[in-house]
């Protein structure tokens, strides 16, 4: 992320970055408490590990998409004819 973002807006967005994971996490540890509270604690880890293949998989698609791309986003703009 360092190398995309320019040096006057890199701390916004690693501070934007940072926020969305302790969001994202917070949240998942309370969905995840719920779903103990009224199952078990099995079944919130079961819960747990697929949310994690669709994201793990979902990750590495992306990452497909980006080295498919590389160097699209560093590449200057070209007027249309």
């Amino acid at each position: 992320m360092n190398e995309y973002a320019s040096s006057s807006r890199r701390a916004t967005m690693l501070s934007l970055r940072s926020m969305a994971f302790t969001l994202g996490g917070a949240t998942g540890l309370v969905c995840l408490g719920v779903v103990a509270l009224y199952t078990s604690i099995a079944t919130a880890w079961l819960v747990s590990a697929c949310l994690y293949l669709v994201v793990a998989r979902g990750y590495l698609g992306l990452g497909r998409l980006a080295r498919r791309h590389e160097g699209g986003v560093d590449a200057p703009l070209r007027a249309s004819a």
